[in-house]
């Protein structure tokens, strides 16, 4: 509150002991005692484990400890993550992007998507998936009729591989 020199700090409260009280910024905690030890009971409260009651001050031994927004957030968004990589493993995708890319879903790929059109972003995520209109892939709806590359004579399949890197035919474009 807004004091009579027109400082800001605290009227008189009923304390049984007075004290004088600094704040000081420092960057990172650097140096501050016990620094280490509020951050492990940090962790421990994000975890869900709570102070011993009998150590708690008297009008917050009969009530519910309020709730982290923050740490709820943080929660969620590891179970989502989770639940998502369970999903992510068992699908039908993740045997062909596994050689690419062991790392999928990972938060960096989908920062990269995110800053791109819809257009632009696919063409990636096809790379990825192994599933791009090339002839391997179109082979399977019989268009074409083959899945080999047009440019070889002996039966190479136009894979991505094979198209991003082997074909000669694409050396100038590379």
């Amino acid at each position: 509150m807004r004091l009579e020199d027109g400082s800001k700090g605290w009227k008189e409260w009923n304390l049984k002991i007075k004290c004088a009280v600094k704040f000081m910024w420092t960057p990172g905690h650097e140096g501050i005692e016990g620094n280490k030890r509020a951050d492990e009971a940090a962790k421990e409260a994000e975890s869900g484990e709570s102070s011993d009651p009998k150590k708690l001050p008297a009008f917050q031994r009969h009530t519910p400890l309020p709730v982290s927004v923050s740490a709820t957030r943080q929660v969620l968004k590891k179970e989502m993550k989770n639940r998502w990589k369970t999903e992510w493993k068992t699908s039908l995708r993740y045997t062909k992007t596994k050689g690419i890319n062991n790392s999928l879903p990972s938060d960096d790929y989908l920062h990269i998507i995110y800053q791109l059109q819809c257009n632009q972003a696919s063409l990636p995520t096809q790379l990825r998936t192994g599933h791009i209109p090339l002839n391997t892939v179109l082979h399977h709806i019989k268009h074409p009729n083959t899945p080999n590359c047009p440019h070889w004579k002996n039966g190479i399949h136009k894979t991505i591989h094979h198209f991003l890197i082997v074909c000669p035919h694409y050396n100038i474009a590379r």
